[in-house]
């Protein structure tokens, strides 16, 4: 409960990617079984888990460390493969990344308005007081 209070409660998600990227390490396998070239392995490697309490470093099995920091498994490998490649984008960073906004000139908005009022209206099927 102390790891998962600090983690939720004295973190940004920043922080917590750094976090989670220190204490989960990808390791190579440690042999590789001869097979056919037909059914290579795809799996590389596997994922160890530790969590720090009291200063102490606990390895743990992954359930345990997704259910104590109440994520999924998703973001802890994408967060950690993301660290094995360099730097994680702080989040400023990622915002200037976003397209800029086109702002629409009044006399689009005009031209528009206009057309949508020259739609012919019709009347409505809907009634409220026939619905539940």
């Amino acid at each position: 409960k102390k790891i998962f209070e600090q983690f939720w409660n004295t973190m940004n998600w920043d922080q917590r990617k750094i976090y989670v990227s220190n204490s989960v390490k990808r390791v190579d396998k440690k042999r590789p079984r001869k097979r056919e070239e037909t059914s290579l392995s795809r799996r590389s490697g596997t994922f160890q888990y530790e969590l720090n309490l009291n200063n102490e470093t606990l390895r743990v099995c992954k359930n345990m460390y997704l259910s104590t920091l109440s994520l999924g498994e998703w973001s802890v490998k994408k967060w950690t493969m993301e660290s094995e490649n360099g730097m994680n984008d702080s989040a400023e960073h990622r915002i200037s990344k976003r397209p800029k906004r086109i702002d629409i000139h009044e006399d689009s908005k005009q031209f528009l308005k206009q057309f949508l009022e020259n739609l012919n209206k019709l009347p409505s099927h809907y009634c409220r007081k026939d619905t539940n």
